[in-house]
C-alpha cells in the first residue's frame, strides 16, 4: 500500500509538473510569435478584442482613444516582452533536453558469456555515493592449467582489466574484447554503469559521475584472490573512455588504460553531433554544455579529457584509438598523448572500425601487446 500511495502522490506531481510546463512555453510561446498589432496583442494591452474600440466609436463612447504615442508604446512593449521572453524560453528548453537526454532508456542486454564458452560469475558491488552495479566477472584459470600445474595455478595472482560500454548500451558491448582478453590469462570485469542494463542509478553523466563506477569496479576487481592489484588495466569506448581515462587520474594504482572514441571535451562531443545545423547547432551546443554544467554542478576541468590527461602518472601506460574519419577524436587523441606524462601510443585505425573496441578480432592483438607491456605479464602467463 505504501509503494502504491508513493506512485501515486509521484504520478501527481509529474502530472502538476507537466501541466505548469505547457502553461509556461505556451505563455511565452504566445509573447513570442504572434504579430504585434494582431488581435491578440490589442486584447492583451488594452483587455478587449480589437474590433470593440470602432464598434464603440459608432456608439458614441469614444473612451481609451489612441494617442499619438500608441503605436510607439505598442512596438516598444511588444520588444521589451520578447526580448525577456526569448532567454526564458531558451532556459526552459535547455532545461527539457539536459533533463531528457541524462535521463534515457535501458538497452536490454541480449547477449551472454555463455555465448562465447566463458565461464563467469553475476557480481555486485556499490559505487561511491551507493549505487549498486551489477555485472560479470570471467575467470581465466581454466581446467588444463589446474590439470597440468594443480595447486600452483590455484594460488597464482593474475591481471586484471576493466571493460567501460559506450553510452546507450551496456556490458554486453564488449564481450567479445572480454573473451579475447580472457583466453589470453587476464581477468575480466564487466559492468554496467548507472542507469544502464541492470544498474540501478536514474540519470547518466556522459563519463563525470561514471569515473566513480569505474573506481568501483577497479577495486571490486582487485579484491579477488586471483587477481593481483597492482597489475590493473581499465578499457573504455567513448563515454566508457572518458570515465576510464577519469577513474585513472584519480587513482594511480590503475597501471594501464585503453580508450577509443574519445574527444576533448564535451562541448566538442556536443558541437561534433550539431555540426550540420551551423550556426544554430554551435549556439545549441553552447546552451546545452552549460545546462549539462548547471545541472551536473561540473565545471570545465572535470569535462575535459585533455585536462584528465595532465593528472595521470608517469606510471600509467596509456593506448589510444582514433579513426582517419573523425577530426573530432583525432584531435582529442592527439591531445590527451600530448599532456600524459606516462607512455603513450596512438593507433590510427581505418573508417571500416565504427565502435572500435567492440572489434576483437580486428584489435584485440594490439590491446593484449600492449597491456603485455604496460603490465609486465608476457612473461607470466606460462610461469
Amino acid at each position: 500500500m505504501k509503494k502504491r500511495t508513493k506512485d501515486k502522490w509521484s504520478h501527481k506531481l509529474l502530472g502538476g509538473l507537466g501541466w505548469m510546463l505547457k502553461k509556461v512555453l505556451g505563455k511565452l510561446a504566445g509573447i513570442l510569435f504572434f504579430p504585434v498589432f494582431s488581435a491578440a496583442g490589442y486584447r492583451r494591452l488594452w483587455g478587449e478584442a480589437e474590433d470593440e474600440f470602432p464598434r464603440r466609436l459608432e456608439q458614441g463612447n469614444p473612451s481609451r482613444r489612441r494617442s499619438r504615442w500608441y503605436y510607439l508604446w505598442r512596438v516598444g512593449r511588444e520588444a521589451l516582452l520578447r526580448a525577456v521572453a526569448l532567454p526564458a524560453l531558451v532556459v526552459v528548453c535547455t532545461a527539457i533536453l539536459v533533463w531528457v537526454s541524462v535521463h534515457t532508456g535501458r538497452m536490454k542486454i541480449n547477449s551472454f558469456p555463455e555465448g562465447l564458452r566463458l565461464y563467469y560469475e553475476d557480481v555486485e558491488f556499490r559505487s561511491e555515493d551507493g549505487t549498486l552495479l551489477r555485472g560479470w566477472f570471467i575467470p581465466s584459470l581454466n581446467a588444463d592449467e589446474v590439470a597440468y600445474e594443480g595447486e600452483q595455478a590455484l594460488r597464482r595472482q593474475r591481471p586484471g582489466a576493466v571493460l567501460c560500454h559506450g553510452l546507450g548500451s551496456n556490458r554486453a558491448q564488449l564481450l567479445p574484447m572480454a573473451g579475447y582478453l580472457n583466453r589470453n590469462g587476464y581477468e575480466v570485469l564487466l559492468f554496467d554503469f548507472r542507469n544502464c542494463g541492470l544498474s540501478e542509478g536514474d540519470a547518466l553523466s556522459y563519463g563525470l559521475r561514471e569515473r566513480k563506477d569505474v573506481l568501483a569496479a577497479v577495486h571490486y576487481l582487485a579484491g579477488r584472490p586471483s587477481v593481483d592489484p597492482k597489475r590493473i588495466a581499465v578499457i573504455g569506448q567513448d563515454v566508457g573512455g572518458v570515465a576510464a581515462l577519469g577513474a585513472a587520474a584519480l587513482d594511480h594504482s590503475i597501471r594501464a588504460i585503453v580508450i577509443a572514441g574519445v574527444e576533448k571535451d564535451l562541448q566538442t562531443a556536443v558541437s561534433t553531433r550539431l555540426s550540420k545545423v551551423g550556426m544554430i547547432g554551435d549556439f545549441f551546443s553552447t546552451a546545452y554544455v552549460l545546462g549539462y554544467k548547471t545541472y551536473f554542478r561540473a565545471h570545465d576541468r572535470q569535462l575535459s579529457s585533455w585536462e584528465l590527461a595532465e593528472s595521470l602518472g608517469e606510471n600509467q601506460s596509456l593506448l589510444i584509438f582514433s579513426r582517419k574519419d573523425q577530426m573530432s577524436v583525432k584531435e582529442g587523441a592527439a591531445g590527451i598523448a600530448k599532456y600524459a606524462p606516462g607512455e603513450t601510443q596512438i593507433a590510427i585505425l581505418g573508417s571500416e572500425y565504427s565502435q572500435v573496441l567492440t572489434n576483437a578480432s580486428g584489435v584485440g592483438s594490439m590491446v593484449v601487446e600492449f597491456l603485455d607491456s604496460a603490465l609486465g605479464t608476457g612473461a607470466d602467463n606460462g610461469s
